[in-house]
């Protein structure tokens, strides 16, 4: 599908020994966002998905490309393609809705043979991000193990482009939960973000790993916080009379990233927060936690500043001595 080198073959020719991405590594300027080459990998989508509302997309395009396709016209299909993504804003991301409606509703006028081959050929050929991730669309409503294409998403999820749209595709999958959580394990930025919202801790080594590894990501911790906190029952992890000052030192950095609603809301939306911070303030209280916990206090004391919640600012102002001292 091109001539030079496809994204595809440029992810898994970095792939280091520990199975992830250097962390240097980033798409070719000006192909991973359409020519945006003020964004990371994955900042575009993210931004759009938690801070713009949906977008009406016309889709007439994308169908008339499977049209030629279904024609046998794959060539003509990908120009026809590149060319739509060519404007910078058609974007899929908000474009795979309206498509797999389209495609339930019609699929009687298409062969999935053909768009499976299609599908997998601009997974693994094309040097489009927004082709590739139509790819990633296509393979996620048919849905087809042919022996490597697992395999070729698994690759693309390594890169934070494209996460989200392996993920859509991995929820299908056999022993889906955990291709997603070790997906989100090599991935530290939009990827592990998008990753944990569709991740379930059906595991405790999936709750536990959420709990302490889910939101340390490098763009903002606060974007998984509550989605973690509201699947995993951090209160039960509070209280169990094992934990480590490590577990706990985890532990408080999702809280303070709960706490953190400057960009998404956070902690506010808990119905128990009162005694998940109750149990929180004991739980530090027994724990040498250094410097870090007068920062958690202040924390603490400005979010229950309007609330009525005595017995937290007793046991702020009982850490803030203990730390003093």
């Amino acid at each position: 599908m091109s001539e030079r080198n496809s994204l595809y073959e440029l992810i898994r020719d970095a792939v280091q020994e520990n199975g992830r991405l250097p962390e240097w590594f980033s798409l070719p300027e000006g192909e991973k966002e359409s020519g945006a080459a003020s964004f990371s990998d994955g900042a575009r989508d993210g931004i759009a998905l938690y801070h713009m509302g949906p977008r009406k997309e016309n889709i007439e395009e994308l169908i008339e490309t499977l049209k030629l396709v279904n024609d046998d016209k794959p060539g003509e299909a990908y120009l026809k393609l590149k060319e739509f993504f060519s404007d910078d804003n058609n974007r899929m991301l908000f474009m795979v809705d309206p498509l797999a409606n389209y495609l339930f509703e019609n699929h009687t006028d298409f062969s999935p043979e053909k768009v499976y081959a299609f599908a997998t050929a601009l997974m693994r050929s094309s040097d489009n991000a927004e082709c590739i991730k139509f790819g990633l669309a296509l393979f996620e409503m048919i849905n087809v193990d042919d022996g490597t294409s697992y395999d070729v998403v698994r690759t693309l999820a390594l890169c934070n482009e494209f996460t989200m749209f392996c993920a859509f595709s991995m929820r299908q999958w056999p022993d889906a939960n955990n291709e997603l959580l070790a997906a989100a394990r090599k991935v530290d930025g939009w990827g592990r973000v998008h990753t944990v919202r569709y991740l379930a801790p059906l595991t405790e080594e999936a709750r536990v790993w959420m709990l302490r590894e889910g939101c340390r990501n490098t763009i903002m911790p606060s974007y998984s916080a509550l989605e973690i906190a509201m699947k995993c029952d951090p209160l039960r992890y509070l209280q169990r009379p094992t934990c480590t000052k490590e577990e706990y030192e985890d532990i408080r950095f999702l809280f303070l990233a709960l706490l953190d609603e400057s960009a998404v809301p956070g902690l506010s939306l808990l119905p128990d927060k009162e005694d998940l911070l109750k149990s929180l303030l004991e739980l530090a209280l027994n724990m040498d936690g250094g410097a870090k916990d007068l920062v958690l206090a202040d924390q603490i004391e400005a979010f229950i500043k309007d609330k009525d919640m005595p017995e937290v600012q007793q046991l702020v102002n009982e850490l803030r001595q203990a730390r003093a001292a």
